[in-house]
Protein backbone atom coordinates (compact mmCIF):
# COMPACT_ATOMS: atom_id res chain seq x y z
CA UNK A 1 0.00 0.00 0.00
CA UNK A 2 1.37 3.23 -0.42
CA UNK A 3 2.58 5.70 2.19
CA UNK A 4 2.35 8.72 0.02
CA UNK A 5 -0.76 10.90 1.41
CA UNK A 6 -1.31 11.73 -2.00
CA UNK A 7 -1.18 8.51 -3.79
CA UNK A 8 -3.60 7.55 -0.76
CA UNK A 9 -6.45 10.20 -2.09
CA UNK A 10 -6.34 9.44 -5.31
CA UNK A 11 -6.62 5.70 -4.49
CA UNK A 12 -9.07 6.71 -2.27
CA UNK A 13 -10.89 8.06 -5.36
CA UNK A 14 -10.67 5.54 -8.09
CA UNK A 15 -12.16 3.27 -5.47
CA UNK A 16 -14.90 5.07 -4.55
CA UNK A 17 -15.80 6.23 -8.09
CA UNK A 18 -16.28 2.09 -8.68
CA UNK A 19 -18.66 2.32 -5.94
CA UNK A 20 -16.33 1.02 -3.27
CA UNK A 21 -17.22 3.61 -0.80
CA UNK A 22 -16.26 1.97 2.32
CA UNK A 23 -12.49 1.34 0.56
CA UNK A 24 -12.49 5.19 -0.46
CA UNK A 25 -13.26 6.24 3.41
CA UNK A 26 -10.42 3.74 4.33
CA UNK A 27 -7.52 5.34 2.19
CA UNK A 28 -8.99 8.62 2.64
CA UNK A 29 -8.12 8.55 6.11
CA UNK A 30 -5.18 6.94 5.86
CA UNK A 31 -3.83 9.83 3.94
CA UNK A 32 -5.33 12.27 6.90
CA UNK A 33 -3.12 9.92 9.34
CA UNK A 34 0.02 10.32 6.87
CA UNK A 35 -0.24 14.14 6.70
CA UNK A 36 -2.69 16.01 8.67
CA UNK A 37 -2.51 18.72 6.46
CA UNK A 38 -4.83 17.46 4.13
CA UNK A 39 -7.58 17.64 5.83
CA UNK A 40 -9.45 19.97 3.34
CA UNK A 41 -8.78 17.74 0.53
CA UNK A 42 -9.90 14.44 2.20
CA UNK A 43 -12.86 15.78 2.62
CA UNK A 44 -13.54 17.60 -0.99
CA UNK A 45 -12.02 13.91 -2.06
CA UNK A 46 -14.83 12.30 0.24
CA UNK A 47 -17.71 14.44 -1.45
CA UNK A 48 -16.48 13.36 -4.87
CA UNK A 49 -16.97 10.09 -3.97
CA UNK A 50 -20.04 10.33 -2.06
CA UNK A 51 -21.56 12.99 -5.30
CA UNK A 52 -20.08 10.28 -7.76
CA UNK A 53 -22.11 7.38 -5.91
CA UNK A 54 -25.21 9.23 -5.58
CA UNK A 55 -25.41 10.36 -2.18
CA UNK A 56 -25.72 14.39 -2.33
CA UNK A 57 -26.75 15.39 1.08
CA UNK A 58 -23.04 13.08 2.06
CA UNK A 59 -21.57 14.90 -0.56
CA UNK A 60 -22.92 18.37 0.40
CA UNK A 61 -21.58 17.79 3.87
CA UNK A 62 -18.31 17.06 3.10
CA UNK A 63 -17.61 19.76 0.65
CA UNK A 64 -19.11 22.29 3.46
CA UNK A 65 -16.10 20.86 6.00
CA UNK A 66 -13.55 21.46 3.22
CA UNK A 67 -14.69 25.07 2.58
CA UNK A 68 -14.93 25.35 6.21
CA UNK A 69 -11.28 23.93 6.79
CA UNK A 70 -10.44 25.96 3.42
CA UNK A 71 -12.73 29.17 2.97
CA UNK A 72 -10.36 29.69 -0.25
CA UNK A 73 -10.95 25.98 -1.72
CA UNK A 74 -12.74 27.16 -5.13
CA UNK A 75 -13.18 23.67 -6.33
CA UNK A 76 -15.04 22.66 -2.75
CA UNK A 77 -17.01 25.53 -3.37
CA UNK A 78 -18.35 25.19 -6.69
CA UNK A 79 -19.18 21.54 -5.73
CA UNK A 80 -21.17 22.38 -2.94
CA UNK A 81 -23.30 24.78 -5.42
CA UNK A 82 -23.45 21.61 -7.19
CA UNK A 83 -25.12 19.22 -5.24
CA UNK A 84 -27.22 21.78 -3.15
Amino acid sequence: APESANARLQLGRAVGLRGDRAAAVRELKTAVELDPACGPLFHYQLGLVCAGTGERDAAAAEFAKATELDPAFFSAHVHLGNVC
